[in-house]
């Protein structure tokens, strides 16, 4: 069934130390950097769903509190001066937008999700465009980020509690999904909002295979990486899908190997691979050759800055992002650097294009989304 609604607009100061109860439109104002930093601590001692962004340069995070019990589980940074900073909201149903000039100027955007569990897990940008997955309502959302309107599309030919994770957009504009429940590939074509439908893919030539991505990386138009850690063995946790010929290969991966995000970086596929406490390397055109860096303490979530410069989300006590430089196979440099709040867990983290990394966090012993059923 098909829902629309229109963004509400909230304007979130930024320097606020409290949540404000009503909703409505909030007229921004500016704050000084003093007045910010004298209330980051309070906030962070009260936040349990915030957004970090760290400056590799001078080492120190600025904190933007989110709404409470936002739970934010994706985010990707597009765009400079200002930066927009997209925000899946998956405890309080909404996208949430950051408009971020520089320290001392920015603020938050909200476009609630109208229909009943309607909890963002998963977006991607494109063209102005939001599209996003909701995980526990068999539903894609489409927000157009200049309007504010929020379009849903669902059934048509998506099998029932697929268990929707990621999303990804290829060059030639096809969207591509994975349905980690239901084990599938799944591609949404869209002509209009009633005239839609969902394709789903599955190993036909290996049945035992289950195709259930957890995270998804394009390559090109004609190469589309998935990351499957809940794979019986390690050759089934990691393939590439070619839509022409509609053929899965897969790669034979280090024993205890589990890929958990992908990223594509100049010449290389990278995966996080937080059992062996790693980030691998494969060189694209070859799917055989694995080169792994670390050690780098139980990586979960991926951004490349460049080909041999990876940055990660930490599942670690306290937490923590890590910088991998990678050298020549094995040799790596890995630097950590704690979170503000040793209580939250990051969720999700981007390169900006002025270098700056955008981390999600929040307070897991409060909330936890379901990750994958077993």
């Amino acid at each position: 069934m098909l829902n629309k609604s229109k963004a509400q607009n909230v304007v979130w100061v930024v320097g606020l130390a409290v949540i404000w109860a009503a909703l409505p439109a909030i007229t921004a104002r500016s704050v000084s950097e003093a007045d910010r930093r004298a209330d980051e601590p309070a906030t962070a001692v009260a936040a349990n769903s915030v957004l970090y962004r760290f400056d590799p340069a001078s080492q120190t995070f600025i904190t933007i509190t989110l709404p409470t019990n936002s739970y934010p589980t994706d985010l990707e940074v597009v765009g400079q001066s200002p930066a927009q900073v997209w925000v899946a909201e998956y405890g309080s149903g909404r996208i949430g937008r950051v408009v971020f000039t520089d320290t001392t100027t920015y603020h938050l955007i909200e476009y609630p999700i109208a229909t009943p569990a309607g909890s963002p897990y998963r977006l991607t940008v494109s063209g102005g465009v939001v599209w996003f997955t909701e995980r526990g309502a068999d539903r894609v959302g489409r927000l157009n980020s200049g309007t504010g309107v929020i379009d849903e599309f669902s059934g048509h030919g998506l099998s029932a509690n697929a268990g929707l994770s990621d999303i990804q957009m290829a060059p030639n504009g096809r969207l591509w999904i994975g349905a980690e429940w239901s084990k599938r590939l799944v591609r949404l074509i869209v002509t209009s909002t009633v005239d839609y439908s969902f394709k789903e893919y599955t190993d036909t030539l290996r049945p035992t295979f289950g195709v259930a991505p957890a995270s998804i990386a394009v390559e090109d138009n004609n190469s589309i990486w998935l990351a499957i850690p809940s794979g019986s063995v390690a050759a089934q946790r990691l393939a590439k899908f070619t839509p022409s010929t509609e053929i899965f290969d897969w790669s034979m991966l280090l024993n205890g190997s589990q890929p958990q995000e992908l990223a594509i970086a100049p010449g290389n596929l990278w995966f996080s691979d937080k059992p062996r406490n790693e980030l691998t390397q494969i060189e694209l055109g070859t799917n055989t050759i694995l080169n792994p860096f670390g050690p780098i303490t139980r990586p979960v979530r991926l951004a490349a800055e460049s080909s041999t410069v990876l940055w990660s989300a930490l599942h670690t006590r306290p937490p923590a992002i890590g910088r991998l430089q990678a050298g020549t196979p094995p040799s790596s440099t890995v630097t950590m650097y704690n979170l503000p709040d040793p209580r939250l867990t990051p969720s999700a983290i981007d390169v900006a294009a002025d270098g700056a990394i955008w981390v999600a966090a929040y307070r897991s012993e409060l909330y936890l989304p379901i990750i994958r059923r077993t």
